[in-house]
């Protein structure tokens, strides 16, 4: 059994494909194919099933499956040993970070991230939060960066700050001539949602003390995937949104439109997220340092003032 083979049965059973786990792995399908025949044999079972249309993963092999992640990760553990011992960062290292974080955050930590460190290439993708913990699972993923807590037993979560929410409100509105407003104000009024899938429209209903399964949604008319959106139809004079510190004071019409609630505030946690097993420490380490570098002081997690809103 070599680590290679190894490589090459985690790709054929993510990508459910020889040539497509071939191209993966930059080696021929034959080649491929060869390798994992080898292994069966070596072992005396049937790792996959093959089909016309897709390859399956047998029982058995799905046991061999997890335990070749732990060999894999156990591989990379020490490579990111010996990096650090040479404060090494070069490398590609993929991030997930949710969509009401990225337009806001990674223009703040980006720049300075790729001075300090200039041989460490970022891949960042925006993804729901969902698809975040299940890429982490599958190694798909080095870090993510979403809303916690997420109660996943095998991921492991570093918060960076929390980050007040605000109400944002139409020029016209009856909460405009408010400084500061309670959660309970919020009850009479229509609020723009982002739409399923995003764990902020969770924290939103949950602010608004409205079960996020409800089914009569007439005070919600209209749902969209984008915070910008949101602020747009505020701006046109239409209703009330609620938006993340980061979002509320990025390219608003007026300052007067955004409405902080009373003590304690509504936060949300963010949180670097990576699998209990990852060895990216040094990235993990560099990645905080720069975002809470760049973040507002009264951000910070050490500088908790308020009640941190769930979304699960």
């Amino acid at each position: 059994m070599t680590l290679a083979q190894l490589e090459y049965v985690l790709a054929l059973f993510d990508y459910k494909s020889f040539s497509k786990a071939a191209v993966h792995c930059n080696v021929t399908q034959p080649n491929l194919s060869m390798q994992i025949d080898r292994l069966e044999k070596e072992l005396g079972i049937k790792l996959f099933d093959r089909h016309r249309q897709s390859v399956e993963v047998t029982a058995t092999g799905r046991v061999l499956v997890e335990k070749a992640r732990n060999i894999m990760r156990e591989k990379n553990s020490f490579q990111e040993y010996l990096k650090f011992q040479q404060n090494d960062m070069s490398g590609s290292y993929r991030i997930g970070i949710i969509p009401t974080l990225a337009p806001y955050l990674v223009p703040l930590f980006l720049p300075q991230f790729r001075k300090d460190f200039p041989r460490t290439r970022l891949i960042i993708e925006e993804l729901i939060t969902s698809d975040i913990i299940e890429l982490l699972k599958e190694d798909k993923l080095d870090v993510g960066i979403a809303v916690t807590p997420l109660n996943e037993n095998i991921l492991k979560e570093v918060p960076v700050f929390n980050e007040p929410i605000y109400a944002y409100v139409s020029s016209g509105h009856p909460l405009i001539g408010e400084k500061e407003i309670d959660e309970k104000d919020l009850a009479p009024y229509r609020i723009w949602l982002l739409n399923h899938g995003h764990c902020f429209r969770n924290q939103v209903l949950n602010i608004c003390d409205k079960p996020c399964n409800e089914e009569d949604e007439s005070d919600f008319i209209y749902e969209s995937g984008s915070l910008e959106t949101l602020k747009n139809l505020v701006s046109l004079g239409e209703g009330l949104t609620l938006l993340p510190a980061l979002a509320a004071y990025n390219n608003v019409e007026r300052l007067d439109m955004i409405k902080k609630f009373k003590a304690p505030q509504p936060l949300r946690e963010v949180s670097l997220i990576v699998h209990e097993h990852s060895t990216r420490n040094k990235l993990i380490e560099s990645l905080y340092n720069t975002i809470v570098d760049k973040i507002p002081e009264e951000y910070q997690v050490k500088y908790k003032n308020g009640r941190v809103i769930h979304w699960v």
